[in-house]
């Protein structure tokens, strides 16, 4: 019954989107408390809900390659901190304009040093010769 008020919700003027999404917040929370009633179907009982634990495995096991996932992006798009003025134009022989001084900005310099750094460092392995 709550997706009703959710997409109701979504497709509502911005005005009245907050009182959508407050009351299907509340059958969410609602629901589990009267054992997910529904009219024309009544409720629920505890002995209905079959869980087999090779699937709860299995969700548990999807829910950490999404967080990992998760954490390498975050970690490949997070550059570590740099004492860099802002300004791209002189590292990159004058081909992008200078950045300001904001916090994106900031990052994107961190990041762009980052990946310089990491492709230098990968140049500098010894990978052996086959030949």
């Amino acid at each position: 019954m709550a997706g009703v008020f959710w997409i109701v919700g979504g497709f509502a003027q911005p005005s009245e989107r907050l009182a959508w999404w407050a009351a299907a917040l509340a059958i969410e929370f609602v629901s589990p408390a009267v054992y997910f009633w529904v009219p024309g179907l009544g409720r629920s009982r505890v002995t209905d809900w079959n869980v087999d634990g090779r699937h709860m495995a299995e969700r548990c096991g999807l829910f950490v390659i999404i967080a990992l996932g998760e954490s390498l992006l975050v970690s490949g798009a997070t550059p570590p901190e740099s004492s860099h003025d802002g300004s791209m134009s002189e590292h990159y022989g004058g081909t992008m304009k200078p950045a300001g001084k904001g916090r994106l900005d900031r990052v994107i310099v961190k990041a762009r040093r980052a990946a310089v750094e990491r492709a230098q460092n990968y140049r500098k392995i010894q990978w052996p010769s086959f030949a």
